[in-house]
């Protein structure tokens, strides 16, 4: 696994730590679901930079740079039609003094990137909470501390991009059958294809296919 990411504020120090499937898994049966609006606020960072003259993240570039980051593959525990890669960290650190412990997970949900949280229970919690969605507990992890982390998150994989040396770059291909699109890179550059037409989607589909000799999920054949 990767190494883990710090981020320090005035009030809170977070640890992020990449956990493989094995760990994911077992965590997130003894968790809960916090509300998330990370689509939204996600949505105003991009709308941000591009008021700047920037250019936001590509879905390619967050997998790529996470994959670098976690030093291994998406996770497989997801929901592959509509989404082509999840990354888990475990959150540890304190807010306030107050300690926390919880699943932090990057993904993209058909066209947009989210970041989630679920927040550890104890080993006898009711497990029927499992998906019942809660409000963030403000006490030790406030709605505007998770979008300070979430943004924070965002500034990193844009920052670790920008960094990385060309030498690290391959060329790969992912899909999002539910929304018709096709992301990855090749040929130097990332790209993002999006479909109306499922027709257009297959046929470029087989074609990345033949090219980088992967399946049609877009993993390695």
């Amino acid at each position: 696994m990767g190494k883990f990411i710090k981020y320090k504020t005035d009030d809170a120090t977070y640890y992020l730590a990449p956990l493989n499937d094995t760990l994911y898994t077992m965590l997130d049966q003894q968790s809960v679901m916090i509300r998330d609006d990370s689509s939204w606020q996600i949505f105003q960072i991009e709308q941000s930079i591009e008021r700047q003259g920037g250019k936001p993240l590509q879905l390619g570039q967050f997998y790529f740079i996470l994959k670098l980051i976690c030093k291994q593959d998406t996770s497989r525990v997801r929901d592959t039609w509509k989404s082509a890669f999840l990354f888990p960290f475990l959150l540890t650190g304190t807010w306030q003094q107050q300690g926390l412990l919880y699943l932090f997970y990057i993904l993209n949900y058909r066209s947009s990137i989210e970041m989630r949280l679920r927040r550890l229970m104890s080993f006898d919690h009711d497990k029927r909470e499992h998906h019942i969605i809660h409000q963030p507990f403000a006490h030790e992890l406030p709605q505007e501390a998770i979008h300070n982390l979430c943004a924070f998150m965002y500034g990193y994989v844009e920052g670790y991009l920008s960094s990385t040396s060309k030498t690290w770059f391959e060329p790969f291909y992912r899909c999002v059958g539910s929304n018709l699109i096709l992301f990855g890179y090749q040929d130097d550059e990332f790209f993002e294809w999006h479909f109306d037409d499922p027709d257009e989607y297959e046929v470029a589909l087989q074609k990345l296919q033949q090219r980088h000799e992967y399946d049609v999920s877009g993993n390695p054949a």
